[in-house]
């Protein structure tokens, strides 16, 4: 049993690293299954990954 479930972009993953010290039993649930973490971490915010897709 979890006491909080919440996905694994950019603000859940340090979200459930304080609720977890907190004592809480935390869950890090995403849709996708090729990456962790959100847009901003995979594609939207980091110009490197958004250079290289414009690449190919």
């Amino acid at each position: 049993m979890y006491d909080i479930i919440i996905g694994p972009g950019s603000g859940g993953l340090g979200l459930s690293s304080f609720m977890n010290k907190a004592g809480f039993t935390v869950l890090l649930d995403d849709r996708a299954d090729h990456h962790i973490g959100g847009d901003c971490l995979n594609s939207g915010c980091t110009p490197s990954k958004t250079l290289k897709w414009l690449y190919h």
